[in-house]
C-alpha cells in the first residue's frame, strides 16, 4: 500500500512540473508577442490610427507568436483640409482599416480559441 500512495504522491508532483514548465514555455513565447499593447489591467490600449501608410505597415507586420497581429480596438480618424478633402496621409484610410478587418475576422474564424 505505502508504494502506491508514493507512486500517485510522485504522478501528482510530476503533473505539477509538468504544468509549471508549460506555463513557463508559454508565458516566455508571448513575451515575443507584438499584439496590441496591454495596459496594467490588462485592457487593450486603443490604436489610434491617422496615417495610411504607417497603418499599412503595422498591419502588415506579422506578430511572431500568433502570425497575424492583432491590433486591438482602431480609432480612426482622418485629417481633412479647410476645403474638406481629405489630407494625404488619410488617402485610403479607411480601405485599408476595411482589409485589416476582413483579414482580421478570417483569423479569429479559423483560430476561435482567440476569442473573437
Amino acid at each position: 500500500m505505502g508504494v502506491a500512495i508514493r507512486r500517485s504522491d510522485l504522478s501528482r508532483r510530476l503533473a505539477k512540473a509538468e504544468q509549471q514548465v508549460a506555463a513557463m514555455a508559454r508565458h516566455t513565447k508571448l513575451a515575443n508577442c507584438n499584439c496590441c499593447p496591454q495596459d496594467p489591467t490588462g485592457i487593450g490600449i486603443p490604436l489610434l490610427v491617422t496615417n495610411t501608410k504607417e497603418f499599412e505597415a503595422k498591419m502588415n507586420l506579422p506578430c511572431p507568436v500568433h502570425e497575424f497581429r492583432h491590433l486591438g480596438k482602431l480609432v480612426v480618424v482622418q485629417f481633412v483640409h479647410g476645403d474638406r478633402t481629405i489630407a494625404e496621409e488619410s488617402v485610403g484610410l479607411n480601405k485599408v482599416v476595411e482589409e485589416y478587418e476582413h483579414r482580421l475576422s478570417a483569423y479569429l474564424k479559423s483560430n476561435p480559441e482567440l476569442g473573437g
